[in-house]
């Protein structure tokens, strides 16, 4: 009984952290059109770790008097994510 309990609690987590990435990755799309379509930035914008938690491994940032990115390097090196870079 206890490996069935076992299995069930494993196969709901990964269903769980799924639908997690599937939501950050939705965040990031939703945030990148609004961005688009408005021509500035939206508050609030997804985190560092929910967009690399969404599948992005590249993230740009336009140069900004008001905001500055910080990278969080040792996760992108363990994530093998290339380095920030500002365009604009």
């Amino acid at each position: 009984m206890t490996t069935i309990l076992a299995a069930q609690a494993e196969q709901a987590r990964a269903k769980g952290e799924a639908l997690i990435k599937q939501a950050d990755r939705l965040l990031c799309e939703s945030w990148n059109e609004r961005m688009w379509a408005d021509g500035e930035p939206i508050d609030p914008s997804p985190t560092v770790d929910q967009a690399i938690n969404g599948g992005y491994r590249k993230i740009t940032t336009p140069q900004c008097s008001k905001t500055t990115l910080h990278w969080p390097r040792g996760k992108a090196r363990a994530a093998g994510i290339e380095p920030v870079r500002r365009v604009g």
